[in-house]
């Protein structure tokens, strides 16, 4: 099964302030950003920061993965999966 067919809808957009509050509105299941973008983006939407979850690091980036409540978990484990791929395979480096 590909990553693409887990995923129903693909958004790309300018403003991470924007895809934070899909997350929250539980449009979107995953959102990829660093723990500084967290603290920064949080602080200016009023939001507490320790609402988002690090579930994943991503790349050399200390970063958050976030996942909806209802986020299919055949999803969360198929980029697991691949992220530690990756990993074993020497392309990325997780923290």
């Amino acid at each position: 099964m590909s990553a693409n067919a887990l995923a129903k809808n693909i958004y790309l957009s300018v403003e991470q302030e924007q895809l934070v509050k899909m997350l929250l509105e539980n449009r979107i299941d995953i959102l990829l950003l660093s723990e500084k973008e967290i603290l920064e983006i949080s602080k200016k939407l009023q939001l507490d920061p320790k609402i988002f979850a690090k579930a994943y690091f991503a790349f050399k980036v200390r970063g958050y993965m976030a996942f909806n409540k209802k986020a299919p978990k055949a999803l969360i484990e198929k980029l697991t999966s691949a992220y530690q791929e990756l990993s074993l395979e020497g392309k990325i480096t997780l923290h």
